[in-house]
């Protein structure tokens, strides 16, 4: 039961990684200004990709090698514009990285089960603990196109 239990909390936390990741992908459309996308690719992408590679490595080593590895050209977002060639390759790169991690996520959650996770997610509850605070949603004003 603990195994399950730890890889229900290390999928908690991809999730939250993931989600994390859509608002940087979303706040990265909106950059107006080539300053602006250096420090946006530098702070919020670097550091976002560092802690998803961290968090894989722990458990699933192979998938943080899958993750951190992106094809040379990327294929470019449709209806996107962007600031500069380093923006293109940069929002590029985390749209599949994020495209990549789902699929992660959703392949261990395979390995759990609908039961087992429900099952794991009620005794905690039961003993009083918490899979962590669930974070709400923030709106993102990004035009659907």
């Amino acid at each position: 039961m603990s195994r399950y239990y730890a890889l229900s909390k290390w999928l908690v936390r991809m999730t939250d990684l993931w989600a994390e990741g859509v608002t940087i992908h979303a706040d990265g459309r909106s950059l107006a200004t080539d300053s602006q996308v250096t420090a946006w690719v530098e702070r919020r992408y670097t550091g976002w990709h560092n802690r998803v590679v961290d968090a894989l490595d722990r458990v699933a080593p192979i998938d943080a090698r899958i993750f951190a590895t992106t094809p040379e050209a990327p294929e470019p977002e449709t209806g996107a514009t962007f600031r500069s060639p380093f923006h293109r390759i940069h929002m590029t790169a985390m749209a599949q990285e994020l495209d990549k991690l789902k699929q992660i996520i959703d392949r261990h959650q395979d390995r759990i089960g609908p039961v087992m996770m429900a099952l794991v997610t009620r005794l905690q509850g039961l003993q009083g603990g918490t899979f962590g605070n669930v974070p709400r949603a923030r709106e993102i004003d990004v035009p659907l196109t």
